[in-house]
């Protein structure tokens, strides 16, 4: 494969969480073994770990529905050939273990952003209301205050 057909990618993936934590490892390098068949460059990878998912997922195994509420999630950055991409599709398709997965272009440079704290903003998205004083009126004695609720209330 020539260097100028060369691109980068990154495949990110959801494995069952029924997994055994000591198997991990092992579903783990099954992927990355397919990336080596093929001859690609590794950038960088980080070890799948258990995730609570935004929503339930499905995976239909042995002609049933399975519902997962949480997932070990993985990535793997590397370089490789378009037909790498289509390989490794192939692959994830056919590994009951892959929940889903994703498989992108990308840059060799580091983009993941840390996790930055935001002050906190309350009351977000909420109108403000400001009062606003009342113009100087000269007050009233009790006799005039009388007289005008007299009037109110006869109405």
């Amino acid at each position: 494969m020539s260097d100028s057909k060369k691109q980068i990618y990154e495949v990110g993936f959801l494995l069952i969480p029924t997994i055994d934590e000591a198997d991990l490892g092992k579903e783990f390098t099954t992927i990355k073994d397919v990336l080596e068949k093929q001859g690609v460059t590794f950038i960088s990878e980080e070890m799948p770990k258990l995730r609570v998912l935004a929503y339930q997922m499905r995976k239909k195994i042995n002609a049933v529905y399975q519902k997962y509420n949480n997932a070990y999630f993985g990535w793997i950055k590397f370089e490789g050939g378009a037909e790498t991409q289509e390989n490794l599709k192939k692959a994830l398709d056919s590994n009951l273990k892959v929940l889903r997965y994703i498989i992108v272009s990308t840059v060799r440079e580091n983009t993941m952003v840390g996790l930055k704290i935001a002050p906190k903003i309350e009351n977000v998205g909420k109108t403000r209301k400001t009062e606003t004083p009342a113009p100087d009126r000269p007050k009233m004695t009790e006799a005039e205050l009388d007289k005008t609720i007299a009037e109110l209330v006869a109405e």
